[in-house]
């Protein structure tokens, strides 16, 4: 039996036209009468098929069963969701909607009930975020959730009127990071991105790593690129690359902050040796150049990943191109796995 739910009058204006949304044997079938006029088979003949293409609404279909993430927000039309699945997303896979709130909670139950992994639906381990004694402006909101399953990791993120839902098959995670002093800010990049903005503690810290050093997640092996040391650029906290056998690891880190970044090699789009005054010139003849690496970093939600540029500064101009003696040239490794 299946379950219809239309936009109302409001909602049907601001998306320029009626949205309904089906759910039925498993599936989620999304559809948009574009201008309330034209359905996702409007057609016209040859000539005109560029101004069909234009006219045409929208239909999309989901397998609630591959769902691993659904984020609600509360606007003035209602309550929005997102939600969809597989990593590099796409709009195929990923659907906006914004209905009522007894709908929307309609919808989220759907999905659970038929295998979504969608966070608050996931069994195991409960881990709750330490209390942000030095953020107050967090001081009234829910605490995080991490939930660690036998088939990847949950996160529960909820304030008074937006939540964020994720699941992370252990298969998917490329990165896992972390930072901080008295607590710790995690980050794990697979098909989607869980990156709390509130810390967790030591015990939490150690529950997480060891079911990543079960799955052997943490073992990443390859040849690691740094700044040389007489580049003036070496430091304790200085950025590096981390070349494997599947892409490159990029980090930058320091005891406040941290960043960390994955590119596959088939989404890196282009890499050179810059000069040290201006990324965008070459720096060709240099000694100690940066090595710039940028590409497209693959996420379910529409919103994370994106376009990912990686720097590291000073790195010696025998660790770019081989020469003579000495092995392992990035830009050798970088041309052929790309």
């Amino acid at each position: 039996m299946s379950e219809i739910f239309k936009s109302k009058l409001l909602v049907s204006i601001y998306c320029r036209g009626p949205v309904s949304l089906e759910l039925r044997d498993g599936q989620i079938i999304y559809s948009k009468k574009n201008l309330g006029i034209f359905g996702p088979d409007f057609s016209l003949p040859w000539p005109l098929r560029w101004l069909a293409k234009l006219l045409r609404g929208k239909r999309k279909s989901l397998d609630a069963q591959k769902i691993i993430y659904f984020d609600t927000s509360l606007t003035l039309f209602g309550t929005s969701a997102s939600t969809g699945y597989k990593a590099g997303g796409g709009d195929d896979r990923n659907i906006d909607i914004t209905f009522s709130k007894e709908e929307i909670n309609s919808i989220q139950k759907y999905i659970e009930d038929n295998g979504g992994k969608i966070g608050t639906s996931l069994e195991g381990v409960v881990l709750k975020s330490s209390f942000p004694f030095l953020n107050p402006r967090r001081w009234l909101s829910f605490r995080e959730t991490i939930v660690i399953g036998e088939e990847g990791i949950g996160h529960i993120q909820k304030s008074w009127f937006k939540s964020r839902n994720s699941f992370l098959p252990y298969e998917s995670i490329k990165v896992f990071t972390h930072f901080g002093i008295t607590s710790k800010i995690i980050c794990l990049l697979g098909d989607v991105t869980i990156q709390p903005v509130e810390g967790f503690g030591f015990s939490a810290m150690n529950q997480i790593k060891k079911v990543l050093n079960e799955k052997n997640i943490l073992s990443s092996e390859g040849r690691i690129y740094k700044p040389a040391l007489l580049s003036g650029k070496r430091s304790f906290n200085s950025p590096s690359y981390l070349v494997t056998n599947e892409g490159i690891f990029f980090k930058a880190k320091s005891l406040k902050s941290g960043t960390i970044e994955y590119l596959p090699y088939e989404s890196i789009s282009g890499y050179r040796k810059c000069s040290r005054k201006a990324i965008n010139k070459s720096g060709w003849k240099e000694i100690f150049a940066p090595i710039l690496i940028e590409g497209n970093r693959v996420d379910a939600r529409k919103g994370d990943g994106g376009f990912v540029t990686m720097v590291v500064p000073g790195i010696a101009f025998y660790r770019w191109n081989t020469l003579f003696f000495f092995n392992g040239s990035l830009k050798k490794a970088l041309k052929n796995k790309s």
